[in-house]
């Protein structure tokens, strides 16, 4: 059984509220594999990972959408922040001193990808390795650049490893993935209505449940704090 959950697996999985620098979600080992959940909405509209790096050092970045029909032209972009990177201006954050960027666009079509232990789907539509120039801090950031509410999961490290991981760990984890992607095994979804926050005003978007503008349903906060690994394979 631990053998067939361990194969099954690949990124070790979070979820939490990552939506700014001051509470990026820390990346321990840049090497080993995870991936990290969370619901964008109004109030919350990028998902923030923090490591240290070194020069020289390959950081892994995949960037992808929970397959639901509604989230079907969801496009996340990713951008790399780093000591030494080129200087990139318009992003739609303030950058962290010192640091500058490379950003990730969201391949013309998604890759297909099948999570067999939790039985999820999902839309890959970002995928590259990119070299730090510099040791020190570095960010992944990532966002909708329509700015519209929705979900994403961005992934980094290529090292499998959850040797500290229980069975019920497993068990908990595959009961969040199901209903982060709305599969209904665990949870019914109720009906979510995406909307832009392009252009909500301040004082709407503090009456509304999300941060948002009117929706017909509240929005659920989302994002994942928890290690959990995911098998990757994609069909092209």
């Amino acid at each position: 059984m631990m053998f067939w959950i361990f194969s099954a697996f690949a990124h070790k999985p979070s979820f939490g509220e990552y939506s700014s620098q001051i509470n990026a979600f820390s990346v321990d080992d840049p090497e080993i594999s995870i991936v990290v959940y969370q619901d964008l909405t109004c109030d919350n509209q990028q998902l923030w990972l923090e490591l240290e790096g070194q020069s020289g050092m390959e950081v892994y970045i995949q960037g992808g959408v929970p397959k639901i029909d509604r989230l079907e032209e969801y496009q996340p972009t990713i951008a790399l922040l780093a000591p030494g990177l080129p200087t990139i201006e318009d992003l739609p954050f303030e950058m962290p001193p010192n640091m500058g960027a490379i950003v990730l666009e969201p391949n013309t079509e998604p890759s297909d990808f099948f999570e067999p232990f939790t039985q999820t789907d999902s839309w890959i539509w970002i995928e590259d390795t990119l070299v730090l120039p510099e040791d020190g801090t570095a960010y992944i950031v990532g966002w909708n650049d329509e700015h519209w509410t929705g979900k994403v999961w961005i992934a980094t490290g290529t090292v499998e490893d959850f040797s500290d991981v229980g069975v019920t760990e497993f068990l908990e984890w595959g009961e969040l993935v199901n209903n982060f992607h709305e599969t209904g095994k665990y949870e019914i979804p109720y009906p979510i209505e995406e909307i832009s926050c392009a252009d909500a005003p301040l004082d709407s978007a503090e009456k509304t449940t999300g941060g948002c503008q009117n929706t017909n349903a509240p929005l659920d906060l989302f994002a994942l704090t928890i290690p959990v690994l995911l098998f990757r394979r994609k069909r092209l």
